[in-house]
């Protein structure tokens, strides 16, 4: 088999493997969840198996000794804190889903992948409407909210705008106008059902930047400066979050803006303080006789206090690097894509969870060599090879 062949059977095995992967994923969300992580974990590990299995296709790929010694180290130190000491065990998952990534052009995973997600939810939900899986209607404040299978309302809504980020990097400037539409009506159907406002916002915002970039060619210039800002937002927004949710009674309007996060965020920091290995949370899904409501919505306040500053400078860390090569890509609509996906996650617990924030399969890019390494811009390269990837 030809390298062209290879990649194509790595693609399309790893795509299987993720897909399956992602089934068990949105099923742990939904309505089924207490059961069906029981009996079906078989699903969860078949997934992991498969994307296992693509990596015996790895065509033609250099891999930097260096940079793979000190990912395996880091990644092994973030393991130890966020499953040995904080058991949380998705990130397993996440570490082996990354790594068995490596020689896929993220272009071509996406390409699949947004579409598989759009027909696993799209499932879900029709199956809550037609009665398999219960839809439970809550009611609270003025708010009727449809929670259309899963366990809470957010999900669906927050998993559409993952899925216009993942076209918008795909396609850039080629998105047709038509998904655009269809993504937009879809959005509008679910804040009247599920009266979600962050994620729908954030899908018109995102709607209307692509809109401007089809029209106006915009170039990203290798400014060092705006490079160094893209490259640490989300350490910002982790000092901004801790800030703010320590001084929230100073910014009574921006709290209520937020729907009283900021004041859940003090609360935690007050009961769970920031320290080295983490903490074990506990969350109030409603209030109760014994407790009143509590989370932590912040993905980067919740990492944070779960599992503690030394994971969390490790992961901020390999964000920065992350950002830092997507930003050297030179597209628009790819700084686009991943900053919504960012800025969703400062007052949203997605960030981190690869089914909403697939992004984090970009990590892997980091541990191919330099001179393999082929810029992921607009230029179109023709035949569906590693060539499309790797020079």
């Amino acid at each position: 088999m030809n390298i062209s062949g290879l990649y194509r059977a790595k693609l399309w095995i790893y795509v299987l493997g993720i897909t399956v992967w992602e089934v068990y994923n949105v099923l742990s969300l939904t309505a089924i969840s207490d059961p069906f992580q029981q009996n079906f974990l078989w699903i969860r590990w078949i997934g992991l198996c498969v994307v296992c299995v693509s990596t015996l296709l790895l065509a033609n790929v250099h891999v930097d000794l260096l940079r793979q010694v000190i990912f395996l180290i880091l990644a092994s130190v973030v393991l130890y804190f966020n499953v040995f000491v904080n058991k949380e065990y998705i990130w397993v998952d996440i570490f082996i889903i990354t790594l068995t990534s490596i020689g896929l052009n993220i272009d071509d995973v996406f390409r699949y992948f947004w579409k598989s997600s759009l027909i696993i939810y799209g499932a879900i939900v029709c199956s809550s409407i037609v009665g398999i899986i219960q839809n439970q209607i809550t009611y609270g404040a003025g708010r009727t909210r449809n929670n259309f299978g899963f366990t809470w309302s957010t999900f669906n809504s927050h998993e559409l705008l993952t899925i216009l980020c993942m076209a918008v990097w795909c396609y850039g400037k080629k998105l047709n106008w038509l998904v655009l539409l269809i993504i937009n009506v879809l959005n509008v159907f679910l804040f009247i059902k599920t009266d979600t406002k962050a994620p729908f916002i954030l899908i018109l915002v995102t709607s209307l930047c692509v809109i401007f970039l089809k029209i106006k060619d915009v170039k990203v210039t290798n400014n060092k400066l705006f490079k160094g800002i893209f490259s640490i937002a989300p350490t910002f927004l982790t000092v901004l979050m801790v800030f703010l949710s320590t001084n929230f009674d100073k910014f009574s309007w921006l709290n209520k803006l937020l729907s009283n996060r900021l004041y859940l965020g003090n609360q935690a920091l007050i009961k769970y303080p920031i320290n080295f290995k983490g903490n074990t949370l506990n969350f109030v899904s409603f209030n109760s006789l014994i407790s009143s409501y509590f989370t932590i919505d912040s993905s980067f306040l919740r990492y944070l206090l779960n599992f503690g500053l030394i994971s969390t400078t490790i992961v901020l860390f390999g964000m920065f690097l992350v950002l830092r090569k997507i930003y050297s890509t030179g597209s628009a609509f790819k700084i686009l894509a991943v900053t919504i996906i960012i800025v969703n996650g400062f007052s949203d617990p997605w960030l981190l969870n690869l089914g909403y924030n697939p992004f984090i399969l970009f990590l892997s890019t980091y541990l191919i060599e330099p001179m393999n390494y082929r810029k992921l811009g607009e230029n179109k390269i023709e035949n569906n090879s590693v060539s499309r990837y790797l020079q």
